[in-house]
């Protein structure tokens, strides 16, 4: 994934960088979406192992494809500038660490999507295993159907760093509106509705901010750092978020990643003069 984004400000023109995360997002999304029902179509008429080699053989057209259409292009580099990156990417930009510590904490919120809040449909809210399916294909065809159109809007009057803290924002209301106090499905719709809109909101524009962020050879670096933070957030995020609900409820899960969330917009609204002038 790192290599994938940093490529994307190479073969992108630099005012369509944004527009080209989010469509690589929404590739994604609809891989999502198609693959598990092809997988289960294939295990239920054919059996597992088919699902082994209809992925290989998808991942080699992929491959075939890359090869076939996009020709290698070579960007500038300063020898000089490429030798140590690794390890000094943080300490020469400190104020990149802060904002991928607002990531992470955001990060940790939204993961609630797939992991915790499922399972606190159906436990709590006493939801069917359709019903929820019906939920999350909600948020899968909203990004579907807005978000390209909400970031071509955004992108085109240069609006990409207030983007990501209302859109951090909008997943802290998500969850804090699911602390118990709305109807049922007036809650959920709530959920869902915030958070898909936050995610549209927040995540094409972190990584285009971390493109931009970057000199050319460090474009690469900077998107590690970027895909880690996701990782940790993916380790950290469903374990934790389960112990907390086991040990005192998912209203109290709730409030608490609410609160996580809410204080990765603010700090990021606060970093926002350190982050654009340095």
């Amino acid at each position: 994934r790192p290599a994938n984004l940093a490529a994307m400000s190479i073969y992108s023109d630099h005012k369509q960088i944004t527009r080209s995360v989010s469509l690589n997002r929404l590739a994604m999304n609809l891989g999502f979406t198609i693959g598990p029902s092809v997988a289960g179509w294939l295990a239920v008429t054919y059996g597992y192992k088919w699902i082994f080699y209809v992925d290989s053989i998808s991942c080699f057209f992929a491959a075939l494809i890359f090869f076939s259409f996009l020709k290698r292009r070579e960007i500038e580099k300063d020898p000089e500038k490429t030798e140590g990156l690794s390890g000094a990417i943080l300490k020469a930009d400190p104020w990149y660490g802060a904002f991928l510590i607002s990531v992470l904490l955001s990060g940790i919120g939204f993961v609630s999507l797939f992991t915790s809040y499922p399972v606190f449909m159906e436990e709590k809210l006493m939801m069917t295993e359709g019903v929820i399916g019906l939920w999350l294909a909600v948020n899968g065809f909203i990004i579907f159907l807005t978000e390209m159109p909400i970031v071509y809007f955004l992108e085109k009057r240069e609006n990409t760093y207030n983007p990501m803290v209302i859109g951090m924002a909008l997943i802290s209301f998500a969850l804090l509106g699911s602390m118990g106090w709305l109807p049922t499905l007036l809650m959920v719709g709530v959920y869902f509705v915030f958070i898909t809109f936050g995610e549209i909101l927040a995540f094409p524009f972190q990584a285009t901010f971390s493109l931009n962020r970057a000199s050319n050879e460090k474009k690469g670096t900077y998107m590690g750092y970027y895909g880690l933070t996701w990782s940790i957030a993916l380790m950290v995020g469903p374990p934790t978020s389960f112990w907390v609900a086991e040990e005192l409820g998912f209203y109290y899960l709730w409030a608490i990643l609410g609160a996580v969330t809410l204080l990765s917009s603010v700090s990021m609204f606060f970093l926002k003069k350190r982050l654009i002038k340095s």
